[in-house]
């Protein structure tokens, strides 16, 4: 899934404000946004991984240190101990065997696919069966799941006849295009539109009930693919690094330049890496909409960029921000820094200065108004068209939540300083704890790790959820940051 999880730190860019021609016409449209989150806590004195959904425990846990594959909207994920993967959601922590060497989760978190023991495999949250569905598998070169996870097609070198993609729809397996070459990038839930790579032409195409069309020739190991939810457009890399736009109705292409690009419109995505990087996303185009552009710079550190796209291209807005900014849940602004500035950017390209000498900020889902932190360590509130208003002094790190914002007040020096965990709301502060030392923020949930000791594994820490950013709970002990 593109999931946030925001560490306030010291923000520095070189932006340029662009205002485009047909501002006025600019009506942003929005997808889906993530509202849950599914966690991980490792706990060094047991070793063991425990899992948490939107601030609430997990039952179940795993030996060892877990890595976490979401599912798109944050209801489940895979957990992945070296070659152990596990299934983790709501009802808990089911194992689906050792020896894994590739497995995806489906949009909707409900359904897993994986090759276990030469086996390709299927599991149903809804019903915790575990299938077996294609034999004779050496080695997982894709897999496809259909957005709404009624299909699915495995792309793989078999034991015997090489590569071939199988169709997995209806309990039934079939093969699916001719040329072994082909790898399936994307399937829909009827099986009537497949994009795939040819690799002996060279070629990015789809299939539509039967018929081939060549999208692209420009494909190739570097590239990266972003489909709708329904499959209607796909928004692909290019091996020389351009981004296009291709909607499969009426073949309409568009152009965004260089660097790689992804809609702003929703968080909401779920993501297949075997081979090719393949995401599908929670919104229905992105046309109408703002988009984000990553490029590195000769120093090393990522710029981005924002523009509103429609049939025409990319109208910028912000050119060449770093990653300190934050769009609305409307899209109709974007609040993000240049040096030392905070600046609120509106859609149609107007810009307001909502405060200097900044180090770093946050802000919550509408940004009608930000917190921020100065060089001197200060807690400011501000709004658009408003004066700063000081909360707080000697704050460390500072995340919006529950409306409000929770920070970190007087912290101790060293690698396991620690300080006054506080939340403001509604003009009240109010002290929560001692020993709070950072935090990390996720959809539905805000992590807080607290309480350092300095053991033989380096320093650990209490982890402690919030979604309210009032009632904390303790989630585990001696875990590492």
């Amino acid at each position: 899934m593109k999931k946030a999880l925001i560490r306030i730190t010291a923000l520095l860019a070189a932006l340029i404000l662009l205002s485009g021609l047909t501002a006025c016409g600019r009506k942003p449209e929005t997808g889906d946004k993530l509202k849950s989150n599914v966690a991980r806590a490792y706990s060094r004195g047991d070793r063991c991984s425990r899992f948490f959904r939107d601030a609430a425990p997990i039952a179940g846990e795993v030996s060892g240190k877990a890595y976490l594959d979401a599912a798109a909207n944050g209801s489940a994920a895979l957990a992945w101990v070296d070659s152990l993967v596990y299934f983790v959601s709501e009802k808990g922590v089911e194992p689906l065997g050792s020896g894994i060497s590739a497995a995806e989760i489906s949009f909707d978190g409900n359904t897993a696919y994986y090759l276990l023991d030469g086996v390709f495999m299927r599991y149903s949250a809804d019903t915790g069966e575990k299938t077996g569905l294609v034999t004779g598998v050496d080695s997982v070169v894709q897999i496809a799941i259909s957005p709404g996870a009624e299909c699915a097609v495995l792309t793989a070198e078999f034991t015997e006849g090489g590569q071939r993609s199988m169709l997995i729809k209806g309990g039934e397996v079939s093969p699916v295009l001719t040329d072994g070459r082909d790898t399936v990038l994307a399937v829909s839930d009827g099986a009537d539109i497949v994009y795939y790579f040819d690799a002996s032409s060279r070629e990015f195409r789809v299939e539509k009930d039967g018929e081939s069309i060549l999208i692209s020739r420009e494909c190739g190991a570097a590239s990266s693919f972003n489909f709708t939810n329904d499959l209607s457009e796909v928004s692909f890399l290019t091996d020389s690094r351009k981004t296009e736009i291709y909607r499969l109705s009426d073949g309409l292409s568009v152009s965004l330049g260089t660097g790689f690009g992804y809609t702003l419109k929703t968080d909401v995505y779920s993501m297949n890496t075997v081979t090719w990087p393949v995401y599908i996303n929670g919104v229905g185009s992105f046309l109408n909409g703002l988009w984000a552009r990553r490029d590195r710079t000769e120093a090393g550190e990522y710029l981005f960029s924002i523009a509103y796209v429609d049939k025409n291209g990319a109208d910028w807005i912000v050119l060449g921000a770093a990653d300190g900014f934050k769009v609305s849940d409307d899209a109709k602004r974007i609040i993000w820094m240049e040096y030392d500035q905070l600046k609120l950017t509106e859609v149609s390209g107007k810009t307001t200065l909502l405060a200097r000498d900044v180090s770093a900020f946050t802000c919550g889902g509408d940004c009608g108004k930000a917190y921020y932190i100065s060089n001197a360590g200060s807690l400011f509130e501000v709004g658009k068209g408003g004066k700063p208003k000081k909360l707080d002094s000697a704050v460390s790190f500072a995340e919006a939540v529950g409306g409000g914002c929770a920070y970190i007040k007087n912290m101790t020096a060293g690698d396991d300083g620690s300080g006054t965990l506080v939340f403001f709301k509604d003009g009240k502060a109010r002290e929560i704890m001692a020993g709070a030392s950072y935090f990390e923020a996720r959809s539905g949930q805000l992590m807080l790790f607290a309480s350092p000791e300095k053991t033989e594994y380096g320093v650990l820490y209490t982890l402690y959820l919030t979604a309210d950013g009032v009632n904390w709970t303790e989630a585990a002990r001696s875990v590492d940051p």
